[in-house]
């Protein structure tokens, strides 16, 4: 490649971190001159972002403009889609008419009024926005604003200055072992969305495939990201590989991604009962595939697709099968696919797993999500604990109402 014009910045390979670097100058909106750089792993994904950016940026760019270059070249090719498609639907929550305002006109008391605003009236019914998506859109936007920052653009993050709305979590829905077991009877039974006497081949591939889906939330507390991207490959003679997770992105549509975190690559162990279901629907879905022909296309070899071997789409699954389901089994309200999640790790907590099994299991870096959300189910357990340690120390005659009044008379006297 050509060396490029003086003045229009310069490309250097830094060994140490194994990284491509480009490094200009930029104006900012007092005509002062600040050196800025980006960075990509190769040299052709550096080039393509060089070519996206414009070092001649007007200083009187406004928000939504920034939004828009700071997506582009400093957000694309750098985090996952999905990550991207978070901060698209956190920045789309400002209003246009503060989009439109300049970058240096943009004020604290600006991005504060927005921010309680968005929690009186944020959603487009006029409804209230909950306090950990407004807490969301202002973490995105202060990241967004530090860039510009940094770029020189402002002075100051006008949006760092603001007081995050304090944080009102919503209650987790979580079933009961006797919830659990009812909503997976109405799943296995699959007379909840259509009568199966009437129901074509297609039909009744989902409503097995839909009961499989909801024995594997409940038994192994995946997300819903990672069940919907399960592969045949990652099913083993007594484990489960966690190894991908189904994504969207507007441009690929739905395909294979890596998990959440680096600690959601893991493998779990599976029941007898729930590898013997899986292998039953192996056979079963080879059969329907064979049946279908052509028609039928499971290039990534999933475990749970649609009718025609593609990606399940969570919102048809949602409106359509879920909201049945839960209306057979008479669950509770605000009981969501990843309401099961909850129910596996408070089944688990129930039943004595260790914290640490348990966090290893669900994907966890460490406990300390379990310890804050499930801590009702831990207080229960240290009572249980109570009473069992009293057992192995004293005996199983050791109740409190034997000795509570001959203790309470004893320490009394004393």
């Amino acid at each position: 490649m050509a060396k490029r014009a003086n003045g229009t910045g310069s490309i250097i390979h830094d060994k140490r971190r194994n990284r491509w670097v480009y490094q200009y100058q930029q104006l900012d909106i007092h005509g002062q001159k600040h050196r800025l750089a980006i960075t990509a792993k190769t040299r052709a994904a550096l080039e393509q972002r060089i070519a996206k950016l414009d070092i001649t940026v007007a200083p009187d760019i406004t928000l939504r403009e920034w939004i828009q270059k700071w997506l582009a070249v400093y957000v694309d090719n750098v985090v996952k889609d999905n990550t991207i498609d978070y901060y698209r639907r956190m920045l789309a929550y400002v209003p246009v008419e503060m989009q439109k305002r300049p970058l240096a006109t943009l004020t604290p008391l600006m991005c504060q009024s927005m921010l309680m605003d968005l929690l009186d009236h944020g959603r487009q019914n006029g409804g209230p926005l909950s306090t950990s998506t407004v807490r969301s859109i202002r973490s995105t936007l202060i990241t967004c604003l530090d860039s510009a920052r940094e770029a020189g653009l402002i002075k100051n993050n006008p949006a760092k200055a603001t007081k995050p709305p304090r944080l009102i979590r919503k209650e987790k829905v979580f079933l009961s072992p006797a919830q659990a077991q009812r909503l997976l009877a109405v799943a296995e039974k699959g007379t909840y969305y259509i009568d199966k006497t009437t129901a074509d081949p297609g039909q009744l591939y989902l409503l097995k495939c839909y009961a499989v889906l909801i024995r594997l939330a409940l038994v192994t507390g995946m997300r819903r990201g990672e069940l919907l991207g399960l592969t045949w490959p990652c099913i083993g003679t007594d484990t489960i590989s966690i190894r991908y997770q189904e994504q969207y992105s507007p441009n690929k549509g739905y395909y294979l991604g890596t998990p959440k975190t680096q600690t959601s690559i893991r493998t779990i162990s599976l029941d007898h009962m729930t590898l013997k279901v899986l292998n039953d629907w192996h056979q079963y879905q080879q059969a329907y595939a064979s049946m279908l022909g052509n028609q039928f296309r499971n290039p990534n070899q999933l475990v749970l697709t649609n009718a025609f071997g593609a990606f399940v789409h969570p919102d048809n699954f949602r409106c359509r099968h879920w909201a049945a389901m839960c209306k057979a089994a008479d669950l509770p309200t605000g009981c969501t696919l990843h309401s099961l999640r909850h129910t596996a790790a408070t089944l688990m907590l129930q039943a004595g797993v260790d914290i640490k099994t348990c966090a290893q299991r669900l994907g966890h870096a460490n406990a300390t999500m379990l310890l804050k959300v499930y801590a009702h189910v831990l207080d229960e357990n240290d009572a249980k604990a109570a009473d069992k340690l009293a057992d192995l120390v004293t005996g199983p005659n050791n109740k409190k109402s034997d000795c509570a009044g001959t203790q309470s008379d004893q320490w009394n006297n004393d």
